[in-house]
């Protein structure tokens, strides 16, 4: 019966799954905010699996698995433990098909997420970020083009 009612919950859309990236306890009496001076860094909390990133405008943004991690990184020797993360205002988490994109014949990537794709402004850039440029996935123009550009990637 318990299956049953479950199976009708998740069918008629009022059961929903957990979100895969859990956000790290707020701590009492601390206000988070974006900290664009921590752009680049990755992070996770004590206890916690779940990786961020702090992007270009500060916010951390939280991988959803470890497989969209790997779609940037070849390892998790950068990231740093720590309850800082704890004082950095939250983005939208990375979708599960984000990855770094190189449009084919061009030297230009891009970070793709949420259906948009945002240019790494610089070689610079990347490394500070520490993204795995072979990680890269090519597309041709043609494809590239059908995807809407957000902000430079900085």
């Amino acid at each position: 019966m318990r299956r049953l009612l479950t199976l009708a919950l998740v069918a008629t859309g009022l059961l929903v799954s957990a979100p895969a990236v859990a956000a790290p306890p707020a701590v009492a009496g601390v206000v988070s905010s974006p900290r664009d001076d921590l752009s680049g860094n990755r992070y996770r909390s004590p206890g916690s699996a779940s990786i961020y990133l702090v992007d270009p405008e500060g916010y951390a943004r939280a991988f959803p698995d470890i497989a969209t991690y790997d779609n940037f990184y070849d390892d998790t020797d950068g990231v740093q433990v720590s309850e800082e993360l704890a004082d950095i205002s939250r983005g939208p988490a990375f979708s599960y098909d984000a990855y770094l994109l190189r449009v084919e014949g061009e030297d230009d990537i891009y970070v793709y997420s949420e259906g948009v794709r945002r240019r790494i402004a610089s070689w610079r850039v990347l490394r500070d970020y520490g993204f795995d440029e072979d990680k890269a996935r090519e597309v041709i123009w043609e494809e590239a083009e059908q995807i809407p550009e957000g902000p430079l990637w900085r």
